[in-house]
């Protein structure tokens, strides 16, 4: 039990860091790829819609 836990918070340390690295790296190109995934829920939500009209 110990172990488990000690591995869980170092799984959690080492996602921190990735994120922190995340943000200091991709200070520029992040609004873009929120914008990329945004456009995507569009188009997704889009053809569902073209679907559904066709069904």
């Amino acid at each position: 039990m110990k172990g488990q836990k000690k591995e869980k918070k170092d799984f959690f340390k080492i996602q921190n860091e990735y994120r922190r690295k995340v943000r200091e790296k991709g200070k520029q190109p992040s609004p873009t790829a929120e914008l990329k995934s945004i456009v995507l829920i569009f188009f997704t939500l889009i053809l569902m819609k073209w679907l559904y009209m066709f069904i």
